[in-house]
């Protein structure tokens, strides 16, 4: 557990999914870091901004792949 980390199963389901993803099984990797660029950008439909003088966001935005199943 401390050397190779834990995998978890999870879902998505809403009304922003295609109806040629719903019903489908997705193999795809998701960190939980990707979840906030994920929400600001594809649910929220904000742009993601760092503030002056620190790091960028840490994450990559997973919408396609979760709302159409794009990678």
């Amino acid at each position: 557990m401390w050397e190779g980390g834990v995998r978890g199963v999870g879902f998505v389901t809403g009304f922003g999914l295609s109806p040629a993803v719903r019903g489908t099984t997705s193999s795809a990797l998701l960190h939980v870091s990707d979840w906030v660029p994920t929400l600001v950008t594809g649910v929220a439909g904000l742009a993601v901004h760092s503030p002056p003088h620190a790091p960028p966001l840490d994450g990559v935005d997973a919408w396609a792949a979760i709302s159409q199943g794009r990678p």
